[in-house]
This record gives C-alpha cells, sequence and structure tokens, in this order.
C-alpha cells in the first residue's frame, strides 16, 4: 500500500489554504498548513513533507521572508511558489531564495499535480 506523502502549505489567507488543500486532497495527498513558517520545526518533527507550497500574495516582503525561513531550517526540502505577483518576481530571484519552482496564479489543478509529482518525485 502506498503511503500518501504529505504537502506543507504556508499561507496567510485561510480560504487560499483551503482551496489548495482540497486540490491536493483530491489528488491523493495529505496536506498540512501553516500561517507562516514560525512552527514549522514542531510540524515536520515526526515526518518532513515531500514539499512545501509557499503562497505569496498578501504581501511579497513577509512571503520572501518566509520562503528563506524555510529554505534556511529545511535546506534540501523542496518549495513551489504560488503568487499573484506574476510580473514582479524573476525566477532567479526566487531560486536563490530557495525556490524549486513558481506558479503564477490562477493555476489549473491538473498543472499542480504534474509540478509536485516531478519535484517530490512522486507518481500518485
Amino acid at each position: 500500500m502506498n503511503q500518501k506523502k504529505t504537502i506543507l502549505i504556508i499561507e496567510q489567507d485561510d480560504n487560499s489554504a483551503n482551496g489548495l488543500k482540497l486540490i491536493l486532497e483530491r489528488e491523493g495527498y495529505n496536506a498540512a498548513s501553516l500561517y507562516n513558517s514560525h512552527y514549522i520545526k514542531e510540524l515536520c518533527q515526526d515526518k518532513i513533507p515531500a514539499l512545501a507550497i509557499i503562497n505569496i500574495s498578501v504581501s511579497k516582503e513577509f512571503g520572501l521572508n518566509i520562503l528563506r525561513r524555510t529554505k534556511e531550517t529545511f535546506p534540501k526540502f523542496p518549495i513551489v511558489v504560488v503568487s499573484i505577483y506574476n510580473n514582479s518576481f524573476s525566477r532567479s530571484e526566487l531560486a536563490r531564495l530557495g525556490a524549486d519552482d513558481f506558479i503564477a496564479k490562477p493555476f489549473v489543478a491538473n498543472y499542480l499535480k504534474r509540478r509536485i509529482e516531478k519535484l517530490a518525485g512522486v507518481n500518485n
């Protein structure tokens, strides 16, 4: 029996977090969400998730700080950034801060699933 992979969602908006959670659970993943990265060590104490999705929508600077802190805490942890700020980011800036992928919002759920499968090395 395949064990479900866990995806961590770091999101400031409850509605967006719940929407992402619903998409991921429908695709066969477990999903856990945090408002920010302060409790990431506690959440990941027992099991490190397959990857994290960080939504940078409310505050660009706050989101970039979350990205930076998450990568400092777990350097090998794959991170996908999703954001409405498609034109505000350079992929090289996000990569320098630790992002492994960037997805502009809005996106199609199947596209998100393919990106997760590639980064987490899973085939659900």
